[in-house]
């Protein structure tokens, strides 16, 4: 399902969402979190007797985060995905911080050691512990992938700019693909989950408060 956090929505969760590890959290980083907070509890409440841990595996960037950094426009897939953890229910601000300091970790760790002398060697190690993750049955993972700031609404093929985008629809679960809104302020959460999981997690007050499910396009 698609839910719109306007703009306006986004600067009061991160004010809310700022925490000593976290005092300037980003956009991506507070709507992540509260997702993720979502999630947990709608999980919870299908699942009463299932106490697992839980993943949020963001996709990041490498380009500018190598020194020196890569151009933009270098070919190639410079991607990897964080994959911060927390073994127990937390509130908010806590998983922000948990989502920040997960990046921080791997900004200082991993990016030097790939673009040390054993490069590959950290890229597969890398590999092994995503798919360790993804695979369990002990772990609780969801994938989250941001679309943003790449200029689609600029794209004009000879019929004008794009009125709406949208994601093609999947069937994998326990997915949230963040697109920016049109005026570039708010987001676009598509997310997958199962039945039950999903009408938790779309009654859940929390998310409300910031965000609207499915609503209408303005063209």
């Amino acid at each position: 399902k698609r839910f719109v956090f306007d703009g306006s929505k986004i600067g009061a969760l991160k004010e809310i969402a700022a925490s000593a590890i976290a005092p300037k959290p980003t956009r991506v980083e507070a709507v992540s979190g509260l997702i993720w907070k979502g999630i947990i509890t709608a999980f919870k409440k299908s699942n009463p007797n299932l106490i697992r841990p839980s993943v949020w595996s963001v996709s990041v960037n490498l380009r500018p985060r190598f020194t020196p950094p890569v151009p933009e426009n270098h070919a190639g897939n410079l991607v990897v995905i964080v994959t911060p953890k927390v073994d127990e229910a937390m509130e908010l601000k806590g998983l922000v911080g948990v989502i920040k300091q997960g990046m921080q970790d791997f900004v200082e760790n991993y990016v030097k050691k790939v673009q040390g002398e054993d490069g590959v060697g950290a890229i597969c190690e890398f590999g092994k512990d995503f798919a360790e993750k993804a695979l369990s049955d002990k772990i609780d993972f969801f994938m989250c992938s941001g679309w943003c700031r790449f200029g689609l609404y600029d794209a004009d093929f000879g019929w004008g700019k794009p009125t709406w985008l949208s994601i093609v629809s999947t069937n994998i679960r326990n997915v949230c693909i963040l697109l920016d809104t049109k005026d570039g302020e708010g987001f676009e959460a598509w997310i997958t989950l199962s039945e039950e999981d999903m009408s938790w997690f779309e009654s859940d007050e929390r998310v409300l408060e910031f965000a609207q499910v499915n609503p209408g396009v303005t063209l």
